[in-house]
């Protein structure tokens, strides 16, 4: 077993020690707190009348910013409000006249429009975009056409270049074209 004693001394020494210097440290702000508390009753203040003129002018200027401040938003948003109630009201009293007159003349305008003419111009405008749909389309088929009839060109180009090919090669074999 060891011997833990010398450690143990030494750490209760330590402590010791932190509590004593705790004491007296509290020993003397107490005293420091007596001394302060002496000398502010003891020491006479004197504050001059202009400073505290000037200190109340600034605060009471200040405050008044403030009320004169709140009191014009106050009136500002009141009046908007009366304001934006009075065009409300003034918009509904009159949208049943406006919406009654604007309802005749749509009418009186409709009743204007010819029939006839007005069956021509569609039947004309239909006419137009069914031939553009017929032409797009068409241009579509001749293209697909003339693309189609490029491969077979192709295909019987290389069929006589293979024929011309063995003829060179072959004097009497191979396929022959009879024509009447």
């Amino acid at each position: 077993m060891k011997n833990y004693i010398p450690t143990d001394l030494g750490l209760l020494g330590a402590f010791g020690l932190l509590i004593y210097g705790g004491v007296k440290l509290y020993q003397v702000a107490k005293k420091l707190d007596m001394s302060v508390t002496d000398l502010s009753k003891k020491t006479p203040v004197e504050i001059s009348d202009a400073a505290v003129n000037s200190a109340v002018e600034k605060a009471v200027e200040r405050e008044t910013k403030t009320a004169v401040s709140y009191a014009t938003r106050q009136i500002v948003d009141g009046v908007r409000g009366e304001m934006e109630k009075e065009v409300r009201a003034e918009v509904k009293s009159q949208y049943d006249n406006i919406s009654d007159k604007v309802t005749d003349q749509i009418s009186e305008e409709v009743g204007k429009i010819n029939e006839t003419d007005l069956r021509q111009q569609v039947s004309k405008k239909a006419e137009k975009i069914v031939l553009n749909k017929l032409e797009h389309s068409t241009d579509e088929a001749i293209a697909n056409m003339n693309r189609g009839l490029g491969k077979i060109i192709s295909i019987y180009d290389g069929i006589s270049e293979r024929l011309n090919g063995d003829k060179k090669h072959n004097s009497g074999g191979g396929l022959r074209l009879l024509v009447d």
